[in-house]
């Protein structure tokens, strides 16, 4: 049984608010009369069909993208090998895979040189590569599940929020150990014990808001989800930006070589962030950046590369204050990769919470059902 819709009767469907389902798996192609035929679930490689936007639902639809969009209800395994397909998640996937080699294999450079068990102040680097990993992983399975049940969906992204709050904590460790200010006097940079649980209220605080603002806060979401990474952001880079601009004269070893590195990791997030929330470039061109070359293409691209000039940020300050940082207490493994797993920890507990409390709408509750 096949179903023909209009593009108009869709449309004015969507707009009426009848269009309840999330399942109404549409083919791309329109026939010589302008009409749309619903794919039959379970019909052979719906993993490669994409779709217009006119033919998603409006919660699945990305602005000023026209087409490339997944069929709805895919299984996991179809999920899985619609990424070896074109369609506009197929960029974002592949792109976080490739920073997942590339960030392994320069911690392998470090640990080839300098062995964590031997020296513990790597252990934050190691700290922080885990952290970029988590993030890089989750996002790639939040973008390949993206197009199963809703109820996928939303965990999908609340597992991705949970990843940036983790990455944005191991940040904040190796940013205290390698950056902060000696001698600084204030109680903030000299307990590290108040510093780092700061950072993890901050990074369950911003994952408990980016979740809740999935079903609430809705006019806000956006300002929310932003607002609490950039809080993050800006608090976990702080030992280092307070030492350059307050203590540096009155550092023993300021390093005036890290300021140029942090400058690059900087920018390369500020325009990852303006990238991505002015929609540039497919809000100049709709439709011509569908596959590659959006928005989110690039705010992947510019996120790792703020990561790598991050890691030369910390690589420059070790190297030039090892010797005064040892003068403190030498960070042990509990204090950087065992506080961060306890943090991915209560941040995967967060998820949890958020999925077991999820509500779904009776079309997206029966859609396993119609394809099992």
């Amino acid at each position: 049984m096949t179903r023909k819709l209009t593009r108009n009767k869709l449309t004015r469907i969507e707009r009426n608010g009848e269009l309840k389902s999330h399942d109404l798996n549409l083919d791309k192609n329109l026939n010589e009369n302008g009409v749309v035929k619903e794919i039959i679930a379970g019909s052979p490689n719906r993993h490669s069909r994409v779709l217009r936007d006119y033919q998603m639902p409006t919660a699945y639809r990305e602005k000023f993208l026209v087409s490339g969009y997944r069929l709805r209800n895919l299984s996991a395994s179809e999920s899985a090998k619609s990424m070896f397909y074109t369609n506009n998640e197929s960029v974002n996937f592949w792109s976080h895979v490739l920073s997942i080699v590339l960030m392994v294999a320069r911690y392998c450079s470090v640990v080839w040189n300098h062995n964590p068990s031997t020296d513990h102040f790597y252990f934050p680097l190691t700290s922080f590569t885990l952290g970029c990993c988590t993030l890089y992983t989750m996002s790639c399975l939040a973008h390949m599940f993206s197009s199963m049940t809703e109820r996928e969906f939303h965990i999908g992204y609340y597992l991705d929020y949970a990843a940036i709050s983790v990455y944005t904590f191991t940040a904040g460790q190796a940013f205290y150990f390698y950056c902060h200010p000696l001698g600084s006097g204030l109680l903030l940079y000299d307990w590290r014990e108040l510093f780092l649980f700061v950072s993890a209220v901050i990074s369950f605080g911003a994952n408990y808001s980016c979740c809740r603002s999935r079903h609430r806060w809705l006019h806000a979401k956006f300002i929310i989800r932003t607002g609490s990474h950039m809080v993050s952001w800006a608090y976990n880079c702080s030992p280092f930006i307070i030492r350059q601009l307050i203590f540096c004269s009155s550092d023993p070893v300021c390093n005036h070589d890290s300021l140029p590195l942090f400058t690059g990791c900087f920018l390369s997030f500020a325009i990852a962030a303006v990238v991505n929330t002015t929609r540039i470039p497919e809000r100049l061109a709709p439709g011509v950046f569908d596959f590659i070359g959006h928005s989110h293409n690039f705010l992947h691209v510019f996120t790792t590369v703020g990561d790598h000039f991050a890691y030369s940020v910390f690589f420059s300050d070790l190297a030039a204050r090892k010797e005064v940082l040892a003068t403190e207490d030498i960070p042990s493994f509990f204090e950087t990769v065992g506080l961060t797993l306890l943090v991915l920890a209560g941040n995967l507990f967060i998820v949890f919470w958020f999925a077991r409390s999820l509500r779904l709408t009776s079309a997206s509750s029966g859609e396993r059902s119609k394809t099992s």
